[in-house]
């Protein structure tokens, strides 16, 4: 296995260091060289019953597959050429609500047949660079015997980044700080696209206790300090059912309430949202009370003290739409007598 790993390094050295290559010759020598790596670290593994006995410190073990395809909370995008194709990267977090968060990629093709490839990247933090191996990509954090992702990408893909020093000992850069993805484009003259992987944000703990659930003690006032003037009041029950208000404006400006009737799915709210017209202040006669089906809402809590809201709407108001959107926002007041976190 050494032997064939050695080889392959040499001949990805000799084809790639030496002449131009076409695209074909790139994908074909990334390839050798991704494949007898990836097959050198599974004979390391050895087997399934390994990995769950040497207690592996393995990120995303929260997330199962199919990864979320929406970025929430502090989101990197970029757009650049890869082997092929062009794509566009979104690099942000989920926090697994026991005091660590998986770092995630979702990846979109934009144009042509883009090849995808850990061996295109280095990592960099600080002033240190490290080898892609401990940036690998998968699309089922719990699945680590099957190779890392490489290869044409055909439709967007949302994967998780193991540090694959973890799987023995530790790895070799902070993971919960912010690192970047150097990308190279695989062609020659391309120059490389740095993709910066957030840190660990947002405030207080990422959830209730060790409690992988939203409860009672997450709910409360939220607002956007730069958007000062609308924002939310979140009720959470122990039951799993929560109700959200959201003292918002219609696209002409007139104030109006958004009320949203859902349930907890681990650290997420999500929720059907209504407004209501027609009851005159002073007569409240309930028969002119008309309820009008808004949109969906969810909220995804980043710790004690944030949370991101996520909004899409089919109603129009007067010919305007009230849309889609995404709005991070900041615990203003907890509720009395409920404690977030440990």
């Amino acid at each position: 296995m050494k032997v064939q790993l050695i080889a392959a390094l040499i001949a990805f050295s000799l084809l790639f260091g030496t002449k131009a290559y076409s695209a074909e010759q790139s994908r074909d020598h990334l390839l050798l060289l991704f494949e007898a790596k990836s097959a050198h670290l599974i004979q390391t593994l050895k087997s399934p019953e390994r990995i769950e006995d040497s207690g592996l410190k393995r990120v995303g073990r929260c997330l199962n597959a199919p990864l979320p395809l929406d970025p929430t909370g502090q989101v990197n995008s970029v757009d650049f050429n890869v082997l092929s194709g062009r794509i566009r990267v979104q690099a942000w977090r989920r926090s697994c609500g026991d005091g660590t968060t998986v770092a995630l990629l979702t990846i979109t093709p934009l144009s042509g047949s883009p090849f995808v490839c850990p061996p295109n990247y280095a990592i960099l933090q600080g002033n240190r660079q490290f080898s892609w191996e401990e940036g690998t990509l998968y699309t089922d954090p719990q699945d680590l015997i099957t190779p890392s992702f490489c290869g044409t990408l055909l439709l967007t893909t949302t994967f998780a980044i193991q540090p694959l020093g973890l799987l023995c000992c530790e790895t070799p850069y902070d993971y919960d700080s912010s690192f970047v993805l150097s990308w190279d484009s695989g062609t020659a003259g391309g120059g490389r696209t740095d993709v910066v992987v957030p840190g660990v944000g947002g405030g207080g703990n990422p959830g209730p206790g060790t409690d992988d659930d939203l409860g009672p003690e997450n709910g409360g006032l939220f607002y956007n300090p730069s958007q000062d003037g609308h924002g939310l009041d979140v009720l959470i029950y122990e039951s799993g059912d929560a109700i959200v208000f959201w003292y918002t404006y219609d696209p002409d400006g007139n104030p109006i309430f958004i009320i949203a009737q859902g349930a907890v799915n681990g650290l997420r709210v999500e929720a059907m949202a209504s407004i209501f017209t027609g009851m005159e202040f002073g007569s409240f006669n309930p028969n002119d009370n008309r309820q009008n089906n808004w949109g969906t809402i969810t909220l995804t809590f980043e710790g004690c003290d944030a949370l991101t809201l996520d909004y899409s709407s089919s109603l129009r108001y007067r010919g305007s739409l009230f849309g889609s959107g995404t709005i991070s926002m900041v615990r203003l007041a907890a509720v009395p007598g409920n404690a977030c976190g440990p």
